[in-house]
């Protein structure tokens, strides 16, 4: 049993007496993500799960050297903002200074039909404004090797440059060239095509006056 209040532990103050742990607050029933909710108290039980889980996945700014960090892949939000309407926990947490969203107008109202059940019309001029964009960074890894495949080639990261690269140019037209050979499905030309059709119509008529 974890009692809320110090007092709860005193004898015969409670309702029982099989208490082994106390809570530092009692607002800390509530973990992190539910602690953030504002006014849980008015939603239903369920509400307030799906919240739960679905703010973990809130797109923001999730650290503030994130510009100075090698994670394999980080979605930040270009705009996040501070919500209007905050609890204690947030402050807590830091989350007014790292929010995680936008503070959108939304109008509840039937509007072409196209906003049925879940779906939402949205403005596209908030939208070219920059609202919800976002950036996506992705680390890639890659080494050096002094000794290339047992040559006496060594390998240096560098921006090549035009003066000292001279085979570049050919050997990047033959790999465009051969993407797109892959890439287009071969058919065969017109020229082609015409007697093959022909010798089938021919074929079709002779069967006919044959008949």
């Amino acid at each position: 049993m974890i009692a809320m209040e110090p007092d709860d532990l005193a004898s015969g103050s409670g309702y029982v007496s099989t208490y082994t742990h106390l809570e530092i607050h009692p607002s800390l029933i509530l973990g992190v993500c539910a602690s953030i909710i504002p006014f849980p108290d008015h939603n239903q039980s369920p509400r307030n799960t799906y919240q739960s889980a679905m703010g973990k996945q809130a797109m923001g700014i999730y650290a503030s050297n994130f510009t100075m960090r090698m994670d394999t892949l980080a979605h930040v939000l270009y705009y996040p903002q501070k919500p209007m309407v905050t609890t204690r926990a947030m402050r807590h947490m830091s989350f007014r200074e790292l929010p995680a969203g936008v503070n959108a107008t939304v109008a509840i109202a039937c509007y072409t039909g196209y906003n049925q059940e879940d779906s939402l019309v949205m403005s596209q001029a908030a939208i070219d404004r920059g609202f919800f964009r976002s950036v996506y960074y992705r680390s890639y890894v890659d080494e050096e090797d002094e000794a290339y495949q047992g040559t006496d080639v060594v390998e240096h990261f560098e921006k090549p440059l035009r003066d000292t690269t001279t085979a570049w140019w050919p050997l990047a037209c033959a790999w465009w060239d051969a993407t797109l050979s892959l890439a287009k499905p071969r058919r065969p030309s017109l020229a082609r095509r015409r007697p093959v059709a022909r010798a089938q119509r021919s074929r079709r008529t002779r069967r006919r006056r044959s008949r």
